[in-house]
């Protein structure tokens, strides 16, 4: 790809393209790692209006999008639905 685009484009190019392909379950990590704030938000407000799952692995927990979020745990090999604490 295009050596003059910034991390940021790089990585909306390469969500676009994993959209393109209408897979039944999308699994990324840190989805928006190398975007700004308001693009962040509509990658995170595309994902949630999409009718498959979306799972992201996040090592930073933002409160603003606890809209998207359900916490799971694995537990004796089954993987539970956290609850509030």
């Amino acid at each position: 790809m295009g050596s003059n685009l910034s991390g940021g484009q790089h990585q909306r190019i390469e969500i676009a393209r994993a959209l393109l392909r209408r897979k039944s379950l999308y699994l990324v990590d840190e989805a928006p790692a190398n975007l700004d704030t308001k693009n962040a938000e509509q990658i995170r407000e595309i994902f949630f209006i999409l009718d498959v799952p979306f799972i992201e692995v996040a090592h930073h927990f933002n409160s603003e999008n606890a809209k998207y979020t359900h916490q799971f745990e694995l537990l004796d090999g089954n993987l539970v639905l956290r609850t509030g604490e």
